[in-house]
């Protein structure tokens, strides 16, 4: 089912005005009003996840802070850089809250320089489709701290992430739902009706 509930929100400098298309992947794309009187088609993942804040006007105005020469603007790892300053700095993103409202931040080597994020991404195994993903949730994003990761891994390395044990492989609940073929959130409210504890009783794996 689709989620209306966003219409009427505000992300950034963006406020959602009504469904535009669902893709043949069930993707939504949402149609919403800039601050700066422009209107605009954006993907929800983008809206939601902090990564699309304006039209586009909000980069016009502050890529001066910036510096930018590199001529790669528009490219994915650029948006992804973008977003995590987005989501730690901007107090106006939809995600703040859970990013830079919780004391997270972008370390210097990166704030404020893209291309050494570029760098260190393009050694560190980053291609397209994969995320950015802080190793502990709690910490900042800097180079100690950061991987690129494919959705899965990402989701298990959640916050609210429980690990389980059984003849001695260890796997998030998530892991476990694709291993057994049971649906991972049926496994979850399994296991805390009974407090996280027991695993092999009340799976019978």
């Amino acid at each position: 089912m689709i989620d209306y509930s966003i219409i009427g929100k505000r992300f950034g400098r963006l406020t959602v005005l009504s469904l535009d298309h669902i893709t043949e992947r069930h993707n939504t794309y949402w149609l919403c009003q800039c601050d700066c009187g422009n209107k605009t088609v954006v993907y929800r993942g983008g809206l939601t996840s902090g990564d699309t804040i304006s039209c586009g006007c909000y980069h016009k105005e502050h890529h001066h802070e910036f510096g930018f020469k590199h001529g790669l603007t528009g490219t994915p790892l650029y948006t992804t850089w973008c977003g995590m300053n987005n989501r730690c700095r901007n107090e106006n993103a939809g995600n703040y809250e859970r990013y830079g409202g919780r004391g997270i931040s972008v370390c210097n080597e990166w704030k404020n320089d893209f291309m050494a994020f570029h760098d260190w991404a393009l050694s560190h195994g980053y291609k397209e489709g994969l995320s950015l993903d802080r190793i502990n949730n709690d910490g900042d994003y800097e180079p100690d701290n950061c991987r690129w990761a494919t959705r899965n891994e990402q989701q298990n390395n959640r916050r609210n992430s429980h690990y389980f044990t059984y003849n001695n492989e260890t796997h998030t609940i998530a892991e476990w739902g694709r291993i057994l073929n049971v649906k991972d959130n049926l496994l979850n409210y399994r296991i805390s009706k009974n407090n996280y504890m027991d695993f092999e009783r009340y799976f019978k794996i």
